[in-house]
């Protein structure tokens, strides 16, 4: 199956039923005010887009964004 071609290719090894034992349900909050929408930029809590030109910085650039969200 593809799972199992997966499974070798990142060298997971689940024991039988791992999955199935482990399984975890979602259940929504209560008594929690969530806003239908937030804009980071406007809690300053992301910068503003940098623009990486030809500088050969893409390690920078990556480190920053996954740093920043």
């Amino acid at each position: 199956t593809r799972e199992e071609y997966m499974n070798t290719l990142n060298g997971f090894k689940a024991k039988n039923n791992f999955f199935e034992r482990n399984a975890t349900s979602w259940l929504p909050l209560n008594n929690v005010d969530i806003p239908e929408q937030m804009d980071w930029r406007d809690d300053g809590l992301v910068t503003a887009v940098k623009d990486q030109g030809s500088c050969g910085s893409c390690r920078s650039f990556s480190t920053t964004g996954s740093l920043e969200g």
